[in-house]
């Protein structure tokens, strides 16, 4: 069997899984990139090539269970082994309390947290075989963070992080470690257009205000992320286990504005 690490990254068309691709594979790990995308995804997976020939695209809708379990027995059968599962897929919406359906809370319930829960039972076998497998679910400090206008989001992301916790409970005695990333506010495709569905003025609004209250004073790009999730799959990270890692400039801890930091501190604050 392959003797280079395995990473397995779902949702790895774009944004900040197409960027843990790109890591994983200059880290030199064979990359498994999961993603209903085709088109995108092979894109990509010639990117991602050019750092380690060793990539594994695979087009899969992942909102169907029988295809996720087929994408895990297709890398097992390839390499025998996933050293890093990364949770990465997700989907949005902007429906509020009082907008959002049946239909929607489930869609998002579904890909955003019952996936990465049978992705991880389905991959278990593969991750034994590692020996110092990780799960690294991408959740979102909109989990604490909460702005009003997501509420199927905002609890799936909560749910995933709790989910992270009991995994590792339940598998680190199989030599098994799970931890959450949060990302705050990064320069996506999806946060893009999510914003741009309701008028190109929101979105630069909807930037500009996110980023008065980064004590960075910015969006984070997804290879800040990337970089982050890289890390806690190596054995750098080996005792970090059953927690939660917020990627996000400081926002989930700050509650005052820059532009109000600057009016009482001007000198200190710019």
């Amino acid at each position: 069997m392959l003797e280079q690490k395995v990473a397995f990254v779902t949702g790895a068309a774009r944004g900040i899984g197409a960027s843990i691709s790109h890591q994983f594979a200059a880290a030199g790990y064979a990359v498994a990139m999961i993603d209903k995308m085709a088109e995108n995804l092979q894109k990509t997976a010639q990117a991602v090539s050019e750092k380690n020939p060793s990539v594994y695209p695979i087009a899969a809708d992942l909102s169907d269970l029988g295809s996720a379990k087929a994408a895990v027995e297709k890398v097992g059968k390839k390499w025998g082994r996933i050293d890093a599962l990364v949770n990465n897929a997700a989907i949005h919406d902007f429906r509020t309390i009082r907008k959002m359906t049946s239909e929607s809370w489930d869609r998002i319930m579904h890909l955003n947290l019952k996936i990465p829960a049978f992705l991880a039972q389905y991959a278990t076998p593969l991750l034994e075989a590692s020996k110092a497998g990780v799960i690294i679910n991408i959740a979102s400090i909109d989990a604490h963070f909460c702005k009003g206008v997501a509420p199927a989001y905002v609890a799936s992301k909560g749910g995933l992080i709790s989910l992270t916790f009991d995994m590792a409970a339940s598998l680190s005695g199989a030599g098994i470690r799970a931890v959450a990333v949060s990302p705050g506010a990064v320069d996506s495709a999806l946060r893009s257009n999510l914003t741009s569905e309701k008028g190109s003025d929101l979105t630069n609004d909807f930037r500009a205000a996110s980023e008065d209250y980064i004590p960075l004073g910015r969006w984070a790009s997804p290879d800040e992320v990337a970089k982050v999730v890289c890390w806690l799959a190596s054995s750098d990270a080996s005792y970090i286990n059953g927690t939660e890692i917020e990627v996000d400039g400081g926002i989930s801890h700050n509650n005052l504005s820059n532009t109000l930091k600057k009016r009482m501190y001007p000198d200190e604050f710019r």
